[in-house]
């Protein structure tokens, strides 16, 4: 049975009723009154209940059900989470050896602790733990724990997950269990692909000052913006040394991989001369601002040691900024490590010379 959204959100209305106030309370509400509490509840708010709910069952054994209640039937993968570990290993005998990843990684547990909406984008910021028990794309089980960044975008349509992209933190998951990624008979060595349509930061912000909007949030959102522009109007931007607490770096796996002597003398920004950053998307709700881009350039200089070999390279971040009022308080980023390092042709040594 299909349900509206007015209907969906009648309901969820009533539930919260019931858990805060109890049944008694939640039936001596009229009609008009249902109603007018079934509006408080936004459709953004039903949908990050929706993925909150995904989510939650994601690496359950109720994960098959609750993905056929909350998938759309025409449901788009667009990204998966081990995306890179997945496309080298396609088509070859290190699928061949694979097992389903709930094999590959057993006991495992996701802890969510951000979920945030805008129109029909929800946002998630997530931890996987668990133990590598199975072969995990070739890679044979090492009994060893794992416990890794992780990030998902969710489009919505009629409170169903249309459309889903996820980042995991690959590299971090090869460092933990000790294992590089593992060769393939052909030789063939390639990243994943990238999707999502992006735009340069000042098409984007060009956007955002074409609709404005007298909200803290939406001035949230023009500050991070302006940060990833080449040219941003004057007055968005803080001074440096107010940009927040950063608890993690775009690419850590590889800034930390560096010895103190290449992180000196190869800087991570002198690798790219001609960096470009292009929004795919962003989104802002209530302190919380989310971006999602892509790092673009040609890798012409060493990067932290690594020789430069002359490619391109087109690598997703996503940020998670919080704002105290309108101060930027605190900002994490998570970078593609493991598919950059494939882009640049660096091998696996760079993370196990031993």
């Amino acid at each position: 049975m299909k349900i509206s959204i007015k209907a969906a959100r009648m309901a969820l209305a009533a539930l919260l009723l019931c858990s805060c106030f109890g049944q008694a309370y939640a039936q001596t509400l009229d009609s008009d009154q249902a109603v007018d509490l079934a509006q408080a509840v936004s459709e953004q708010d039903y949908n990050k209940l929706q993925v909150w709910k995904y989510m939650e069952a994601y690496s359950t054994s109720e994960n098959q059900s609750v993905a056929a209640e909350l998938l759309a039937t025409n449901h788009e993968r667009i990204r998966s989470e081990f995306h890179n570990m997945r496309h080298h290993a396609l088509g070859s005998e290190l699928m061949d050896a694979a097992q389903p990843l709930r094999l590959a990684i057993q006991n495992r547990r996701d802890s969510v602790d951000i979920v945030m909406a805008e129109e029909d984008m929800v946002a998630v910021r997530y931890r996987i733990q668990g133990v590598h028990q199975g072969n995990l794309y070739g890679i044979p089980a090492t009994g060893k724990e794992i416990d890794i960044d992780s990030s998902a975008i969710f489009w919505m349509e009629d409170g169903k997950i249309a459309k889903s992209w996820f980042m995991a933190d690959e590299a971090a998951l090869l460092r933990q269990i000790g294992q590089p990624l593992p060769q393939r008979d052909d030789g063939r060595w390639e990243a994943g692909p990238v999707y999502l349509p992006v735009m340069t930061g000042d098409e984007h912000i060009a956007g955002l000052l074409a609709n404005p909007e007298d909200s803290q949030p939406y001035r949230n959102k023009l500050m991070i913006n302006a940060y990833k522009s080449e040219n941003p109007p004057g007055g968005l931007l803080p001074p440096p040394a107010e940009y927040g607490l950063g608890t993690r770096r775009g690419f850590a796996n590889i800034t930390e991989g560096a010895t103190p002597e290449n992180a000196a003398q190869y800087p991570f920004g002198g690798a790219f001369p001609d960096r470009v950053d292009l929004i795919a998307n962003m989104m802002s709700d209530g302190k919380w601002v989310m971006i999602l881009f892509r790092l673009t350039a040609t890798n012409t200089e060493s990067l932290l040691g690594i020789p430069a070999l002359g490619n391109e390279v087109s690598a997703y971040e996503i940020g998670f900024m919080e704002f105290d009022g309108e101060d930027w308080a605190y900002r994490w980023f998570f970078g593609d490590d493991l598919g950059m390092l494939m882009q640049l042709g660096g091998s696996m040594d760079y993370w196990f010379a031993n």
